[in-house]
This record gives C-alpha cells, structure tokens and sequence, in this order.
C-alpha cells in the first residue's frame, strides 16, 4: 500500500502538467504596436512577438514585407514558449544570409544561406528537433544588396501557466518503489513516466495515459 500512496502523492505534487498543443502565428510585417519601426533600435510587437533592427538601420518596413539592407534583425521569442518551427518566405540578393539562434548569451544554432537562388523567392525553415529554448533570433546580412522577408511563420508550444494542486515545503517526495515514477503527457498527447538509473540519471519511458 505504501508504493500506491507514495504513487498518489508524487502526482499531486506536480506543478505543471503538460498538456499543451501546438499552436501557430504568422507575422506579415502590416500591423505593427505601438508604431512601425524608423530609426535604429526601434522596438515593435506582432501578434505579441517583439522586434528591433540593430547595426546599419538602412531598411524599409510595411506592406506585408521588411526589407533588410546591412542590418541585424533581432526577434524575441522568448515570450512564445517552445518553438518547433520557423519559416521565412525570402527574396534574396545578398551574398549571405545568417540565422543564429541563441539561449540567452549562448549561441545554440546557426545556419547560412548563400546565393545561390540570387534574386529568386525561397522558403527558409529551421526544425526545433531538439525542443532547445530559444530566446531570439538574429538575421544577418553579409555584402548585401537587399533582401526581403515575407510572412514569417512560428509554430509553437505555449508556455503553461503554473497551476500547483499541492504545495509541499521543507520535505521530499519518496517513492520506495523503482517500478514506479513520475508519470506526464507530453505536448502530442502521450505519457511518459520519468524514473532514475542506479547512475542517478533520469530516463524516461512510454506508459498509457492514466
């Protein structure tokens, strides 16, 4: 009886439950808060995601599309959650396009485009295979002559708020049982229950949903 209590009791202590389905927003570059970017290092927000152009601010915003000369446009995504793809539909006439990708300081991802489809209109997309978090996103141009974003595309897992349906303080949760752990439902719907090896490692395994 004292696994299937202490079952019981490590479910209730868990803070997040994460049910979350994938979500989607597309950034078209039209509908700027407060205003429309003018000057460098101007800060503006689409559909909750925050934007700025930094370095050389030689750039024309609006009318569906931005379009870069030499400059860095940061985009902040750390307010969306887990991201699982991005996608740029891009008019390019630069050299070199860099995507970098960073954890706060810490660069995690970069991947460039060259010019090879100079002047032709191409799909860019980068896949979160790893669920990595990421901040935000730099766009790079290297000897530029101009490029043109169109319709940027996020999907997503939103963050979840904090729900606590136990709240247990100067102890711990023991389960005597190595059977036994910490059973959660991933963002496609299926569950795994989390355990740990004789290395103090933790893994996870498949498990029916309870």
């Amino acid at each position: 009886m004292n696994h299937i209590f202490n079952l019981c009791l490590i479910v209730t202590c868990l803070l997040i439950v994460f049910t979350s389905k994938a979500d989607q927003l597309t950034i078209t570059f039209t509908n700027p808060v407060p205003v429309a970017p003018i000057n460098c290092n101007d800060t503006w927000s689409e559909q909750g995601v925050e934007m700025e152009i930094t370095n050389d601010c030689y750039f024309d915003y609006g009318n569906g599309y931005i379009e870069l000369y030499h400059g860095i446009l940061k985009i902040d995504l750390s307010n969306v959650g887990i991201v699982n793809k991005i996608s740029f539909s891009i008019l390019n006439t630069c050299y070199e396009i860099g995507f970098k990708y960073y954890d706060g300081n810490d660069l995690i991802y970069t991947e460039y485009l060259d010019n090879e489809n100079n002047g032709n209109l191409i799909i860019y997309e980068f896949e979160n295979i790893n669920s990595a978090w990421i901040e935000f996103l730099n766009i790079i141009l290297s000897d530029c002559n101009k490029v043109t974003l169109f319709d940027l595309t996020i999907d997503y897992n939103p963050i979840c708020e904090t729900e606590p349906i136990s709240n247990v303080r100067n102890g711990d949760v023991y389960l005597n049982d190595a059977c036994y752990g910490v059973i959660m439902t991933s963002a496609s719907g299926n569950c795994f229950r989390t355990k740990v090896a004789d290395s103090g490692m933790l893994f996870t395994e498949p498990v029916e949903c309870p």
